[in-house]
Formats: C-alpha cells, structure tokens, sequence
C-alpha cells in the first residue's frame, strides 16, 4: 500500500501570526493559485482514494484531485490538525502574554502537556494512528490524504516508530508531502518532499 500524505498549500500570512489548528481559515490568492498545478501532480500518483481534512485549506485541493482522477473524495474531522482549544485564533503574542504559564508548560512537554481545552500532541497520534490502521485494512492500495502538518508527523511516529519527541524534527512545508509505503506488516518512509 502506498500512502502519500500532503499538507495544504498556503494560508493567510494574518492567520500564521496565530495559533491556528481545527480554525477553518482559507488559502492565501498564492495557495488558491497553486491548487490547479498541485491537484495534476497528485493525480498522477494514480490515487485510488483521495481523503482529506474536512476545513476548507485542504478540502478545496482534495475536490480538485477526485474531479481530475474521477472519484468523489472523502472529507474526515478524523485528519484534522491539533486542537489548540482556547488558544485558536489568538496571536501567538497575546497568548505569551495572557497564559504565559501555560504556554511555557506546553513548549516544555509539547508532546503530553494540552493547551486549555484543548488536544496534546499524544492524543493527536492517537486519532492519527488509528485512521492510518483503518487505511490498511480497505481495498484500495494507493491514497492521497490532504492534511496539516501535525497530522502527517503522527503518521510518520506511528508508522515508523520516530519517538513523539522527535516528530517535530520533522520539516512540512506548504504543499510538503511524505510518501510512506506498506508492505507485509512494515511501513517504509520512501520519500518526504518539501
């Protein structure tokens, strides 16, 4: 099985200024204008489902991968990106300033410590890892998943074993896609492409 994982294209540089994870913010004009060109270079991975996110800055890539391939796409809560609870949709600056202890508590232990209300990074591997085990068990042998960052680190930790504390070594940019393979009860990471 193949498993191509892409992150959306570019969201508004006013958005990168604050905590956005499950915030449904849309591209930027240069995101919107890189749909057409990345939609074509996924459909010639030849996916036989394509599944995505279900906010807006994957969804909109997603529909125009299945409409060139001819297959309705699939829109999941499940690939989301973490939930940041009452941090989403602040400035980064206003929260170091409102909730600095609980932000220096989250950068210390960015893996287990979970912003007010919100989702550790180790409940997002979960949710992550059991949709990637689902994948496994379908007909389909090659997917193309549109999602955020976050999700497809998780991926990577839960398919080859990358300790969670390491997953943010890890470098998705915009567009950025990993490439993880499965073949008789192993995964192999064959490409991570930025």
């Amino acid at each position: 099985m193949d498993l191509y994982l892409i992150r959306h294209l570019e969201i508004e540089t006013a958005a990168e200024n604050k905590c956005i994870g499950q915030t449904d913010v849309p591209l930027s004009s240069k995101g919107q204008s890189a749909v057409a060109d990345m939609a074509h270079f996924l459909a010639e991975l030849k996916p036989e489902r394509v599944i995505s996110s279900d906010l807006q800055r994957c969804a909109v890539l997603a529909k125009a991968v299945g409409k060139i391939v001819g297959i309705e796409s699939e829109f999941s809560a499940s690939w989301r990106e973490i939930y940041f609870g009452r941090w989403e949709e602040r400035r980064w600056r206003d929260i170091e300033i409102t909730d600095s202890i609980a932000l220096q508590a989250w950068m210390k232990d960015i893996v287990r410590v979970t912003p007010p209300d919100g989702e550790s990074f180790e409940r997002l591997y979960s949710r992550i890892g059991l949709q990637v085990d689902l994948l496994i068990q379908r007909p389909e042998q090659r997917f193309v998943v549109i999602t955020h960052a976050g999700p497809i680190r998780a991926a990577i930790c839960h398919t080859i074993g990358l300790p969670l504390v390491k997953a943010f070594s890890v470098d998705i940019t915009y567009g950025g896609m990993a490439h993880l393979h499965y073949d008789a009860g192993n995964w192999t990471l064959t490409e991570l492409r930025n």
